[in-house]
């Protein structure tokens, strides 16, 4: 009679390690997915905070004034024809909405803000990239109220 032959197999110490090395890569890959989600909404956040600035200078050098303040999730009919209303009635990318704050408004500069809550750490790491790095001053700051403020021109 002939032995049985015997198959090469893992044992279960091997398997529980690849299952390990595989858990911990994907925690990685997932880190690292959504920490480039989070700045690519960060980015496309500042983009459009640009694109608002250069709608209120067009509108200003045509007109000699700048915009009237809106409240947030509100259109500004100065733009009309140069922005898209989504960007005002829709959330920006980091959430909340867009808020032009210009004259008549109670904030100090003219710009653009995002109403609480935006978490601080967004608008940290918005800063640090955009600014000076320094949420009290620059033209990217935070309120005591966790606003963010993007600053056009000092009124």
């Amino acid at each position: 009679m002939k032995a049985a032959a015997q198959h090469p197999a893992f044992t279960l110490v091997e398997l529980v390690v690849v299952i390990l090395v595989l858990g911990i890569l994907a925690g990685v890959a997932s880190k690292r997915f959504f920490n480039s989600q989070q700045d690519a909404a960060e980015e496309a956040t500042v983009t459009q905070v640009l694109e608002i600035f250069r709608a209120a200078e067009l509108y200003y050098v045509k007109h000699g004034a700048w915009p009237a303040n809106t409240d947030a999730g509100d259109f500004p009919a100065e733009f009309e024809g140069v922005l898209p209303e989504s960007i005002f009635t829709r959330p920006s990318p980091i959430g909340r909405y867009f808020d032009w704050n210009g004259p008549g408004t109670g904030m100090p500069n003219y710009g653009v803000s995002i109403p609480p809550p935006v978490p601080v750490e967004t608008i940290q790491s918005i800063d640090d990239k955009h600014d000076d790095g320094n949420l009290r001053k620059g033209w990217i700051t935070r309120t005591p109220s966790g606003s963010i403020n993007f600053e056009l021109i000092e009124r």
